[in-house]
């Protein structure tokens, strides 16, 4: 009788918003790539590569065009928290956003962006895990 319960009271559970479904996403994955590459993870050795920034900002950007999300002051302000959990502090995960949004138009940012928000999109819809960060950081 639980399990029928159990099933039953699903149905009545709130979804969770696009913010948590984007927050669960995001962070983790870029946490595993940037752990998985051991060392090469400070946001200080981020801050100059402007392919790693623009990988993390792809993805983010990926996830977020997956889950619809299209109003611009929702996608900055989910990439704020994103990239304060995924670097621990607000003066950290501030800058290296805004290194990100004043790169975009660097060659080498746009090339990591594109396999960023590629590999999201494909871990999404595939189930494709996403590893192009690590692979880049291990180099």
């Amino acid at each position: 009788m639980g399990n029928i319960f159990d099933k039953f009271a699903g149905f009545f559970r709130p979804k969770p918003s696009t913010t948590e479904v984007a927050l669960n996403l995001i962070p983790p994955v870029i946490e595993l790539q940037l752990t998985l590459a051991s060392g090469k993870n400070s946001p200080e050795s981020l801050k100059n590569d402007n392919y790693a920034l623009g990988y993390i900002f792809g993805y983010h950007d990926g996830v977020l065009q997956a889950l619809k999300v299209d109003d611009q002051s929702t996608i900055l302000a989910i990439m704020a928290v994103s990239y304060d959990n995924i670097f621990g502090g607000q003066t950290v995960a501030a800058q290296l956003l805004r290194k990100s949004l004043d790169a975009q138009h660097d060659a080498t940012f746009r090339q990591g962006m594109i396999k960023g928000g590629g590999e999201a999109i494909a871990f999404i819809r595939e189930k494709k895990t996403p590893m192009g960060l690590s692979a880049w950081l291990m180099r």
